[in-house]
């Protein structure tokens, strides 16, 4: 690690920007639901406004505008390559769910999401590579907490006690991944970039230091340092950050709440 700081300091000087310009070639971004534990999703799509990335500058880069996403990974956006510290989605319509637990039982969801927000302090590099975002956590439903476990066919409305809670996972505990393997499914093989709580500084043994040089349009005038720095840097977010064990203490406080609600 010593190493990647010492090459990213040797490249540190006054930075060249080269307005315009962007380095590396155009990703691609899916968005799919998080997987659920006795739960098969039939339809999930949502509305969105805006679809934009933002750079670790306070600027930001339109991608898509009143778009219909499908969150089942049938839709597409291609992203510009460049160094960026957020993507953000901000809603218009309400996401919809459409699906079946292994009891018979049914769900319709309409869940009043508001934007979500995947973020990542130190910034990741967008350069060809195939990005899922994953809505929700995995295990984030369930038959018991729909109430679908006796077979029943149940709609989760705006006003529903459940459908506060399941907004709160989507938006707090979505995550960003690279699809490292490529087989368009978030596994462990998969590196996570960014996610709606935030990575702040990376990894705390080995975070690399976010300075002004670390910018992937910045190239103009790159030193040797910089590239050793970067080349560093894209290994170790290829390999990923390690997200903690999930169903998360919300997922599980739901559940607890709702089980008392119900008796």
């Amino acid at each position: 690690m010593r190493l990647l700081w010492f090459a990213l300091l040797a490249g540190c000087g006054p930075e060249h920007r080269v307005e315009g310009i962007a380095v590396g070639n155009p990703g691609t971004f899916k968005p799919k639901t998080a997987v659920a534990a006795r739960i098969a999703f039939n339809s999930a799509s949502g509305g969105f406004s805006t679809v934009d990335l933002l750079d670790c500058d306070g600027g930001s880069r339109r991608i898509a505008e009143r778009v219909i996403l499908q969150l089942l990974g049938a839709s597409s956006l291609s992203l510009p390559p460049g160094e960026w510290c957020a993507l953000r989605l901000v809603a218009e319509e309400p996401m919809v769910f459409s699906l079946e637990g292994t009891s018979g039982g049914s769900a319709q969801l309409t869940l009043a999401v508001q934007s979500l927000s995947l973020t990542n302090d130190t910034g990741f590099v967008i350069d060809g590579q195939s990005l899922l975002l994953e809505v929700g956590s995995p295990d984030w439903l369930d038959e018991a907490t729909l109430g679908i476990e006796g077979g029943d066919d149940v709609e989760i409305k705006p006003d529903d006690t459940q459908h506060d809670f399941l907004v709160d996972v989507i938006e707090t505990e979505s995550s960003l991944f690279e699809d490292v393997d490529g087989d368009g499914l978030i596994t462990n093989a998969d590196a996570l970039i960014a996610d709606a709580a935030g990575i702040e500084n990376g990894d705390p043994e080995t975070a690399a230091p976010t300075t002004g040089c670390m910018t992937a349009t910045s190239a103009a005038g790159a030193t040797v340092g910089w590239w050793i720095g970067a080349a560093l840097l894209g290994l170790r977010r290829r390999i990923g950050w390690e997200k903690p064990p999930r169903a998360s203490r919300l997922v599980q406080d739901a559940r607890s709440s709702l089980a008392s609600i119900r008796t």
